[in-house]
């Protein structure tokens, strides 16, 4: 093997070092990207429990006459479809997530600051839920 056949195979298993290296990083962010989702998905779950937990509670009070229940009621019912509809989506890692994340969010924070404005103890755990959902959210949105 002369000189040049040398350091021709050497520069190409430097080659083939430095792609495998992009590999392993790309599988690297696959990994922390799929952990963020799958979080995304949880909080959009527990989200999704808590927004029901209080649409019963508004209901409730719309039908013992406190009309000021009734926009929560509607905020907790739609952030409660949104976030059943992101974390669907994150089950899939479907390329719409991005899309939907950013609605979920938005759905969430406002469903939150309606909870907060009633200051209505048996909201607390919707704001918070609708918080961490919102929080997520963003991590994958971005």
């Amino acid at each position: 093997m002369n000189r040049r056949e040398a350091l021709s195979l050497l520069g190409a298993g430097a080659v083939g070092v430095a792609g495998f290296g992009g590999f392993a990083r790309a599988a690297e962010e696959h990994k922390e990207h799929a952990s963020k989702v799958q979080a995304c998905a949880k909080a959009c779950a527990d989200c999704l429990l808590e927004c029901g937990k209080a649409f019963r509670h508004c209901n409730e009070r719309v039908a013992s006459g406190k009309k000021e229940y009734a926009k929560c009621l509607d905020l907790c019912a739609g952030c409660g479809e949104c976030c059943c509809c992101c974390a669907d989506l994150c089950s899939r890692e479907n390329p719409l997530l991005h899309h939907m994340c950013e609605c979920c969010a938005k759905c969430c924070d406002d469903c939150a600051a309606e909870c907060e404005r009633l200051r209505d103890a048996a909201l607390k755990a919707c704001i918070e839920a609708c918080r961490r959902c919102a929080k997520a959210c963003r991590e994958i949105h971005g």
